[in-house]
């Protein structure tokens, strides 16, 4: 298993409201990691990574965007490709026709980490 195949063997089923899970990556990978996590992402995600002036900070965006749908996905035993997001008034994403479910993803310098939790919302900060 590697930082880009998370193991949520806990997840749903054992998941319980008001519990937090916390996991962390890098954000720079070899170019074929990038790529295939490229292939999670929605168009809107895509077209946002290709806007960004730095090839890694593109490569860190996909990174962090494919993760979390690839974690996302587990959790809710769907295909991370298909999950759709919900943008709050101030721009905070929530899993679409998922109110229960929170989530909040978060970088600083080379590393990223991801929140989930049932029943709560939830902020993480990240620094280095």
């Amino acid at each position: 298993m590697s930082a880009f195949d998370p193991d949520v063997s806990d997840g749903p089923p054992g998941f319980l409201a008001g519990q937090v899970h916390i996991w962390t990556m890098p954000t720079q990978a070899a170019e074929p990691v990038v790529a295939g996590l490229e292939r999670v992402l929605s168009r809107d995600e895509l077209e946002r990574a290709s806007r960004f002036r730095f090839p890694h900070l593109a490569g860190a965006y996909v990174i962090t965007h494919g993760v979390l749908r690839l974690l996302l996905a587990r959790y809710l035993d769907r295909d991370p490709a298909g999950i759709s997001f919900e943008y709050g008034v101030q721009g905070k994403p929530a899993v679409s026709k998922n109110s229960q479910f929170g989530f909040n993803l978060t970088h600083s310098e080379g590393m990223a980490a991801v929140a989930v939790t049932i029943g709560c919302t939830l902020g993480l900060d990240l620094e280095r």
